[in-house]
């Protein structure tokens, strides 16, 4: 008896071992100490005419465009694993040739709705009304996790991962995008560098810090850190593959 199931695993094992490559690259190149952190006056920003201190940081080479494309097959896998799940049921349902099994998405529940009219057909309406529970649309109560991972899947790729703010070294409270309460986080990629808090020129400032990397113009993602959102992404994929699996044993049995 085939395995239906067995290539949603494989993608997803591919996407968390490109989640680990990556990770181990993105703390490569921090702890590296690729970077400096100048402290520099400008005196006139943003057209005040008052001087402030700008604190940067400088990457001293370019970013790599690895992270990009590693983040671009992490996330590339981890769409093909919804749309194999659909595949999978179908299959497990008798359907020889599933043509309309494809996962759906939409901005909103009502195109979430059409979404499933138009492209989810071979796809037993139990299993359909489970991926409802999971709610891949992106108001209300929608699942942001997985409308990331159908976002950025859509994208062009060679922008999807920067530098992003910092991280401080001490002990500083962080808000949900693991940035500083009150900072600035502007990527200057023409100068390779990050300024990441203006303070006037009199004052002073004694935090420590340590770059981060993150998603670039990502909807609900621009500046989060990259590597903490995927692992959160493969995770919800990983429930959604075991649930539609578990179902699909209970409702046809004889297809395993």
């Amino acid at each position: 008896m085939p395995d239906y199931f067995a290539s949603p695993r494989r993608k997803l094992a591919r996407a968390k071992a490109y989640i680990s490559d990556l990770e181990s690259k993105c703390s490569r190149f921090i702890d590296e100490h690729a970077w400096t952190g100048p402290v520099e006056i400008n005196p006139n920003p943003f057209g005040t005419n008052r001087p402030h201190k700008e604190f940067k940081i400088t990457l001293n080479q370019a970013f790599p465009d690895i992270f990009s494309d590693i983040t671009a097959n992490a996330i590339s896998n981890l769409r093909s694993t919804l749309d194999h799940l659909g595949y999978a049921a179908a299959k497990c349902s008798g359907v020889i040739v599933p043509r309309n099994a494809a996962f759906p998405f939409g901005d909103t529940p009502v195109n979430f709705e059409n979404a499933i009219k138009g492209r989810c057909k071979d796809i037993p309406p139990d299993i359909v009304a489970m991926i409802r529970t999971f709610h891949p649309y992106k108001t209300q109560d929608g699942n942001v996790l997985l409308c990331a991972i159908n976002d950025i899947a859509n994208l062009d790729k060679h922008a999807i991962v920067t530098p992003i703010g910092v991280r401080p070294v001490a002990d500083t409270a962080l808000n949900v995008t693991g940035t500083i309460p009150g900072f600035l986080y502007r990527w200057n990629a023409a100068d390779n560098e990050i300024i990441y808090r203006v303070l006037w020129s009199q004052a002073d400032d004694n935090l420590r810090v340590a770059l981060d990397i993150g998603f670039g113009e990502i909807p609900n993602m621009t500046g989060k850190p990259v590597t903490g959102l995927l692992h959160a992404m493969a995770y919800e994929v990983e429930n959604i593959l075991v649930a539609l699996e578990a179902e699909c044993r209970i409702l046809f049995p004889n297809a395993f």
